[in-house]
């Protein structure tokens, strides 16, 4: 049974008016993904496996400086037994992005988000899944990249002028990004 379902239903039921969002990555697809929520420190780089969720608590930006979610599936990766040498082979990988940043003095639209593919190299380390990023209200805007060797996803950042690609809502909604979005279950 797919996860996606149960954390959509989540998000839509789990949150009140005042309390605030998260961040969430969903992994759909049948492989092991690693990430890292980058701020201002060194990132300590975790594995997903496949059908497992990883969920922050939005942080407020800290000088100037908003949250990355870096999420890579380069295999080499998880081979690296020590903490060192997994950070390495991260840093030096493709990475697809979930960024956002709250900015609590900034109502009643206080999160800004968005997906980038500036760091992943052609092609497309999930362009044969596609991706899809979720939100828990129907007035904030998610994102689709379906599943598409050829061309870039319009929706991203695929250029650091791609401004158009950040999207404005509430803190107290969810962002659940859903990698591998487009794979049938059996």
């Amino acid at each position: 049974m797919s996860g996606l379902p149960i954390i959509i239903a989540l998000l839509c039921c789990s949150w009140h008016a005042h309390a605030l969002g998260h961040a969430i990555v969903i992994n759909r697809c049948p492989f092991s993904v690693f990430l890292a929520s980058v701020q201002a420190t060194s990132p300590f780089v975790l594995e997903l496996p496949p059908g497992d969720t990883y969920v922050e608590t939005y942080r407020p930006v800290e000088n100037g400086t908003g949250v990355s979610i870096k999420i890579t599936s380069d295999i080499c990766v998880g081979k690296t037994l020590t903490d060192v040498g997994r950070a390495n082979a991260f840093a030096s990988s493709s990475k697809t992005q979930l960024e956002y940043s709250y900015v609590p003095s900034q109502h009643p639209t206080d999160l800004y988000y968005d997906l980038s593919d500036i760091n992943d190299e052609f092609p497309r380390q999930f362009c044969a899944y596609g991706v899809a990023l979720h939100t828990s209200a129907s007035d904030c805007p998610g994102v689709l990249c379906p599943s598409s060797c050829d061309d870039v996803c319009p929706n991203v950042y695929n250029d650091p002028n791609d401004n158009h690609a950040t999207k404005g809502c509430r803190s107290s909604v969810d962002i659940a990004l859903a990698l591998c979005a487009y794979i049938r279950n059996p």
